[in-house]
């Protein structure tokens, strides 16, 4: 309990921190109570009061808007169980209930929290013939529902930027569409996204491995592919959560090699500097306003743009792997004389073939990353984009834009499939 008045009050640990913020429970919490009814009962008659109480007005750290039950428990189902014979089914149930139960508790006592879950740590729902869905998202979503309510649906996104998140992002909204009764479909959460190997870190001993640039390149590049799929719904998705950390007095940025998803790492005894993941939130500087109409004539390529009344962006990313792609613009009402000047971001991985390093912790390819930020008077007529680049190119206007057209965006959703 921190008053923000109080001279002992760390404004550097709290800057960050806003209402906007999701608040999660370690899954090692529900062996607590979720064997007992009375206690279980007792937890989620508590919950509500913990935010109520330890976020008054006037501490230190506001009220968090999200709640998530627990952070990955479908892929630890196992360790919940009532006795060794339960199913995964079984347990999915219960803990889909409780957490019902929970967001009907916190939302009764704390107007204007959301609440959501199953914060899904392994998101492949085609697998097994979308068995992976029906047996986990699914039904947990339809647990909770009918033990009292479920704001949203959260996930963690690792390794599945492109098509395996489009797909997953329409299966959800079309799943969730089709059983509410307005045909909405519902918010969803990202509270961790980027790319994850169990080689580069090790939790047991809480050891890095070496960094590698290949390494700080995979996670950068998937956040993007990710942070461009959800782009495509973004009337639905409420909040994203890049897997990035920054915290100077975490201790696993500390030692020897840094935690392979700092922002920061440990430069001599004393001081710190950033790391090259720095370059996915530079890329993104700035970029900021209303989506304009853009589309890619490449399944390779994906691209989105946004205009604000002083600059435009466009944003692009190679998917590909291997092979480097080259794009052009085309501007269906031209642009005339209204360019002032042009800036243009981009991160690649000047590659070459995995060394020894590279293969221990699983990285595809080696190199170096590249960062340009460069400006020009006039737009490029082409672009070439290397495998996986991400490219960021802001168009400011001579002149504040006056809007004079606009337009409308509408998703279809399955309501019934025939299987005759």
């Amino acid at each position: 309990k921190v008053n923000a008045k109080d001279p002992r009050y760390n404004p550097l640990l709290t800057n960050s921190i806003n209402p906007h913020r999701i608040a999660t429970d370690r899954a090692d919490v529900l062996k607590m109570f979720h064997k007992s009814k009375a206690k279980t009962n007792a937890a989620i008659s508590f919950a509500p009061k913990y935010f109520q109480l330890f976020f008054k007005k006037g501490k230190a750290l506001p009220k968090p808007m999200f709640y998530e039950c627990w952070n990955e428990p479908l892929i630890r189902w196992k360790e919940f169980r009532l006795n060794g014979r339960e199913s995964e089914l079984s347990v999915v149930r219960r803990l889909g209930r409780i957490c019902g139960r929970l967001c009907k508790s916190v939302k009764a006592a704390n107007p204007g929290m959301v609440i959501g879950g199953p914060a899904t740590a392994y998101t492949r729902p085609h697998f097994r013939g979308f068995d992976q869905f029906k047996r986990g998202v699914q039904l947990f979503i339809d647990q909770a529902k009918s033990a009292g309510c479920l704001d949203f649906v959260s996930q963690h996104l690792y390794d599945t930027g492109g098509g395996v998140l489009d797909g997953n992002l329409d299966l959800i909204e079309t799943y969730t569409a089709r059983r509410n009764k307005k045909r909405q479909p519902m918010k969803y959460v990202v509270s961790e996204m980027g790319s994850y190997s169990k080689k580069w870190f090790n939790k047991k001993k809480n050891v890095a491995s070496p960094p590698r640039p290949g390494r700080d390149f995979l996670i950068i590049a998937e956040n993007f592919k990710n942070l461009m799929s959800l782009l495509r719904v973004h009337d639905n998705v409420q909040k994203v959560v890049s897997f990035l950390t920054l915290d100077p007095t975490d201790p696993r940025s500390m030692k020897k090699h840094r935690y392979p998803w700092s922002l920061i790492e440990k430069v001599g005894n004393k001081k710190v500097r950033w790391t090259p993941l720095l370059r996915y939130f530079q890329l993104l500087r700035g970029v900021s306003g209303r989506f304009a109409y853009s589309h890619s004539s490449h399944a390779d390529i994906k691209v989105h743009a946004v205009t604000n009344r002083r600059s435009g962006y466009i944003l692009m990313q190679n998917l590909h792997p291997r092979k480097t792609r080259r794009a052009s613009l085309r501007f269906p009402y031209g642009v005339g004389r209204a360019v002032r000047r042009v800036i243009i971001r981009q991160v690649w991985l000047a590659a070459r073939k995995p060394g020894r390093a590279d293969r221990r912790q699983e990285i595809p390819r080696g190199g170096k990353i590249i960062w340009s930020n460069k400006g020009r008077k006039n737009l490029p007529k082409n672009i070439v984009l290397r495998p996986e680049a991400m490219y960021v190119m802001q168009v400011i206007f001579k002149k504040k834009l006056n809007s004079k057209r606009s337009i409308g965006r509408f998703r279809r959703y399955v309501m019934r499939v025939n299987t005759d």
